[in-house]
This record gives C-alpha cells, structure tokens and sequence, in this order.
C-alpha cells in the first residue's frame, strides 16, 4: 500500500513540496525508483525415450519435462546513487515462483523449505569523495563472473549451459565497483560462503569451525565502444571467486573453491552477427586436500535475421569429477551439450522462444540421462518484460 501511494504521489511532483518533511522524503526516494521486472512461463517436452534425467540443468530439470510451467515472477525496485560525494541508492530484486527455490538463497542455512520466494539482490549503494566513478555495494548481490545470468531474458538461450552450474549465484558482503574509463571497469569483494545462502558462512574441513567473511572475488571488463573497426563494440571480461561452501554434504563441499572465468563477445564481419566464447574452471584448494575439478567450454553464436527474429547458438564441453554434474559416472563426468533457440518478438514488451537442446554423456559407456547416454528437448519460453 505504502509503495502504490508513494507511485501516486511522484507522478503528482509539485504536491510533494507540500508534504511533511517525513513524507517528503519517502516521496522522493519512490520518485526515482525504477521498477521493472518480468514474468516467465515455460514448456519443456522430451523428445526422446520415456524415463530420461536432465543432470546440470538448472532451471530447466527433469521435474519441469512434459508439462506446461509457470517459472518465475522477477521484480525490482532500483535507485542508483547519483554522481557526487556522499550520495547512496538502493537495489531490491524478489523472485516469487518455482525458479526461487532452486536460487537457494533462503537465509536459513539448510533449511530447503519450497517458499517459492527469494531474494536474489538487497544491497546499499555507496559513493564517497574518493570518486565519482566508485561504488560500494553492501548486502546480497549478484554473482560477478559468467556469461549467463539468472535472469533468462538477458541470456542467448532459455536454458542455462553447464558453466552457469559451476558458478555461484549470489554473495552476501560488500562488493566494490570501480569505472576507470569508458572502457575499463573492474570490481573486488569480500561475502560470506561460496554457494547462495544469505547471511551464511563457509565451513572449514575437519572440525566445523565457522569463520566470518571468507570468499574473494575479483573482476575486471573490458568494452570496446561501438565504431567502424571490427572489433569494436567487443567485450573482454575475467573474474576470479574463491571461498568455502557453507555445509559439509559432499566431498567436493569441504574444500575452498577457487573458479576462474574468462569471456568473450564481439561482432563478426557479418552484418547482424555476433559470436561470444566462455571458459569455467572450477577446482578445490590442493593446498588442504581437494581433489574436485569441473570446466566448462562454450561458444556462442547469435544472428538478428530481421525485427522479428533472432537465431542463437551454443555449443558447449563440459567435463569433471564424479558428482559434479550427475552421480551415473563413477569416474568423470564428460559433457557435450548443443542449444539452438529462435527469438521470437511479435508484442510489445514480450520475448517468446523456442529451443531445441541435444545433450550427450561422452564416456564410453554413458548413463549421465538415466540409463542412456544423451537427451533431446525442446522448449518453449513466453516472457512479459516491463
């Protein structure tokens, strides 16, 4: 109610001066809060044998196949601070659905309850005198490496690659942003646990102890702007996170993790085409014992056909440990995924897609989708964006 009546009262701007001071400034905050969000749907069918598993797919599993299903309501509440010395602004993002539980943001360490709601971003945003270009962020914010983000409406396919699995989804710290140019950016922080409960700690091998902030994180993005060359309107972008998880419920769970990530994008010399690259390396700290690793290799391929259309492309390699993506291989996981999605913008504000995906497990004898060595899906994504 408060939040519909501080809408109100911004679109009518000269009666906030004639509000109390306390008034006032609520009014002025919710004036310039930008919301947005969106709403997803999806279908997800196997067009294979009955009896197929979808390991590594994190927001498209085996319990969405066959069906029709409702996936996501994302909201945000956004006010940046603006440039100056000792300004601040806010950002609130809330997930409301299915997709929330598999975030696994609730901050009840453990606790696995299926609320369907989660918060995936509340942070403060900080400037100082120091300068005009650097941000603090303080509370839960969203991871800072990858090629593919949560949010699928921003990603080239619906369905997430087996890189995204490797990476953390949120941290709850302080982070810092810094724009150095027009070009260069680069951000570091400080958070709790590697994995995505807010407020968690990381877990020490061995005797349990709990420690305070214990996962690093550094990244550092390079833009080259829009011209004639090229490679301009390229993107170069690396990042580093480093930390412990904050339960003990595998082997791979008790050791640091370190991942490396390195991505690419930048346009082709064919009009209306552009290519992307991605590598996800994963491993626990051999300093204390751990003997996980996980990569991830992909390339991506995207071409606008007309206002209408888009094809996109992704061919990914993926290979680790035993348990890393699936429990079927006793060894080593050996992925092999190829993803083709045709958008589709025929209404205003509304993305539609449809995805075919062909995964194959590359061991000799692979069993990684149930007691078969591959799996061919097909889905369907209807997003309002607003």
């Amino acid at each position: 109610m408060l939040l519909l009546t501080g809408v109100a009262i911004a679109q009518i701007s000269p009666e906030i001066e004639k509000l109390p001071r306390s008034q006032r400034s609520i009014a002025d905050v919710l004036s310039s809060t930008r919301i947005s969000g969106y709403v997803s749907t999806s279908a997800l069918f196997n067009l294979g044998p009955k009896g197929v598993v979808l390991p590594g797919r994190t927001y498209d599993g085996t319990d969405k196949l066959d069906k029709i299903n409702f996936d996501v309501v994302n909201l945000v509440l956004d006010r940046p601070p603006e440039r100056g010395d000792w300004t601040a602004g806010y950002k609130v993002e809330l997930l409301f659905g299915p997709d929330a539980n598999v975030l696994g943001s609730n901050s009840r360490v453990g606790d696995n309850s299926q609320s369907d709601f989660a918060i995936k971003q509340a942070y403060i945003a900080l400037r100082t005198p120091l300068s005009p270009d650097l941000t603090f962020q303080l509370g839960v914010f969203d991871k800072i490496v990858g090629y593919e983000a949560f949010n699928s409406p921003v990603n080239p396919n619906y369905t997430r690659s087996y890189g995204y699995f490797l990476e953390p989804f949120t941290h709850t710290g302080v982070l810092a942003r810094y724009d150095a140019s027009s070009a260069w950016s680069f951000a570091g922080g400080v958070a709790g646990a590697y994995d995505a409960p807010i407020n968690a700690e990381g877990v020490e091998v061995g005797n349990n102890h709990r420690f305070g902030l214990q996962t690093f994180m550094a990244q550092a993005t390079y833009r080259r702007p829009e011209g004639e060359h090229c490679m301009d309107g390229m993107t170069l972008s690396s990042g580093l996170v480093y930390g412990l998880n904050s339960n003990l419920n595998s082997v791979s769970d008790r050791n640091p993790r370190l991942l490396t990530y390195v991505g690419f994008e930048a346009p082709t010399p064919f009009e209306g085409v552009r290519s992307g690259f991605s590598i996800d390396y994963r491993t626990a700290d051999p300093a204390v014992g751990g003997s996980e690793y996980a990569n991830s290799v992909a390339a991506y391929l995207s071409w606008q056909i007309n206002e209408t259309l888009r094809l996109n492309g992704r061919a990914e390699y993926a290979r680790g440990s035993s348990d890393t993506w699936t429990t079927a291989n006793p060894s080593k996981d050996r992925l092999l995924g190829l993803t083709s999605t045709l958008d589709i913008h025929l209404w205003d504000d509304v993305l539609a897609r449809a995805e075919l995906r062909w995964d194959n497990d590359t061991n000799e004898r692979g069993v990684s989708f149930g007691d078969r060595d591959s799996a061919l899906t097909a889905a369907f994504n209807v997003v309002y964006q607003f």
